[in-house]
């Protein structure tokens, strides 16, 4: 899916909501036929669901909290950074919500993110090096892809979303070996491979949804801009420029910036053979799309990542161009 109108991106989060839940409910029904007739399975399974809500709920509560504490992060407010604030402001007007929160990180790599836990909840983290790195138009088109992610519900919805990997795989591990003759070392080994591999599938389905809402935030920085050509280029020095750092300090917030730092680095150091200085410019962008759309190993990646390709991203952009130029998108469709 290189190519992704509004309407196939729409159909799209449709589709993998339905196939998750409908994953979810297909191991219900199977450990429902096969084990029927014990009449604890219907509370068993009652007690998994019920903790798997209650932990999602406790992560949906204190994420924002967490994110703060382990982010360098200030507040910021109209009279430290008048030009940042206001930008925030009229996007959000324009997204038709309550103005988020502003944080300044203090970090050199261009990234950016935003958390929630309903829209009139919303937080704004810039780097500064996004700042340094991007021009203002540039960091415009990025913050709007971050007002976008506050306006889906997108931190809400990818947190109830990854509770279904973990319930899966404990709803398994819990009840497909409970009969006396399953409690074998083999069968145990055989249950808990299940439940990996029921896990891992479901997990890819959770980071599909990631990338698809991705996208979709993309597209509301292009039609609020009116210039999908600005979120283009910003996205091509954030994630092609990326410098070369140890990115274990990201490893567990990388599904919340504009593009993965993980991939960035790993695609950054193959592309330029372990030479860790390099200058992004317009032909280092050029090149490091041909190796992306060339190179198997980073198609390949893409299906353990929270964030699609930037090729496939840029490609998207530039439909949507069409789409503003004819005037068959607005602000409300997206």
């Amino acid at each position: 899916m290189v190519l992704m109108g509004l309407g196939k991106l729409k159909f799209s989060m449709f589709v993998t909501m339905i196939l998750l839940l409908g994953t979810l409910t297909g191991i219900f029904g199977v450990l429902l036929y096969f084990f029927a007739s014990d009449v604890s399975l219907g509370i068993g399974l009652t007690i998994a669901i019920f903790f798997a809500v209650v932990m999602t709920l406790i992560q949906w509560a204190i994420a924002p909290w967490l994110i703060k504490i382990s982010t360098n992060m200030r507040e910021i407010s109209r009279k430290d950074n008048a030009e940042l604030y206001g930008t925030v402001e009229e996007l959000a007007k324009k997204a038709k919500i309550p103005m988020p929160k502003v944080y300044l990180v203090y970090d050199g790599t261009p990234n950016a993110f935003a958390f929630a836990r309903t829209p009139s909840s919303g937080h704004i983290a810039v780097h500064s090096g996004l700042l340094q790195r991007l021009t203002k138009d540039e960091v415009k088109a990025v913050l709007a892809h971050e007002i976008g992610h506050i306006k889906h519900w997108d931190s809400t919805m990818i947190t109830v979303a990854s509770m279904v990997p973990l319930l899966v795989y404990y709803v398994i591990i819990l009840f497909a070996g409970r009969r006396d003759n399953d409690k074998s070392a083999g069968n145990f080994m055989l249950v808990w491979v299940a439940a990996m591999f029921a896990q891992f599938l479901s997990s890819l389905i959770v980071m599909y949804l990631s990338r698809t809402r991705e996208h979709y935030a993309d597209a509301f920085s292009a039609v609020a801009t009116g210039k999908p050509s600005l979120l283009q280029s910003a996205l091509g020095k954030i994630a092609y420029g990326f410098p070369v750092v140890n990115t274990d300090v990201y490893a567990s917030k990388r599904a919340f910036y504009i593009a993965d730092p993980q991939m960035a680095v790993s695609e950054a150091r193959a592309r330029h053979k372990g030479n860790d200085h390099y200058q992004i410019d317009h032909a280092e962008v050029k090149n490091a799309i041909h190796w992306e759309k060339t190179n198997p190993i980073s198609r390949f990646r893409e299906f353990f990542s929270t964030h699609p390709l930037t090729y496939k991203r840029i490609d998207a952009l530039a439909e949507l161009e069409h789409d503003i130029k004819a005037k068959t998108i607005d602000l409300d469709s997206v």
